[in-house]
């Protein structure tokens, strides 16, 4: 998940702690540079992107949603997620 406190969060990788521990170091790295990237689009570059499908929109409720049909807890799926709880519930 690439993260920036405040504005935006786009969610580009994801995979279950069963699975693997964490990224590689050069994930990471790459990771880095693509946020920078992103997060530098305007509102023009984001529109044509998701007109594109190269993005979509998750809204807040269907986050709660999705959270509800697995049937955790807000704290278990931030933990899924690596953020807060407290992002979570915003």
């Amino acid at each position: 998940m690439l993260f920036q406190t405040g504005q935006s969060a786009f969610f580009v990788y994801g995979f279950p702690k069963s699975a693997r521990d964490n990224v590689r170091k050069d994930e990471l790295q790459g990771f880095k540079e693509l946020a920078n990237e992103m997060f530098a689009y305007d509102d023009a570059a984001l529109a044509k992107a998701m007109r594109t499908g190269a993005l979509s929109e998750v809204r807040d409720d269907e986050i709660r949603g999705l959270r509800e049909r697995e049937r955790v807890s807000q704290a278990v799926f931030a933990r899924h997620l690596n953020v807060t709880t407290g992002l979570i519930s915003q």
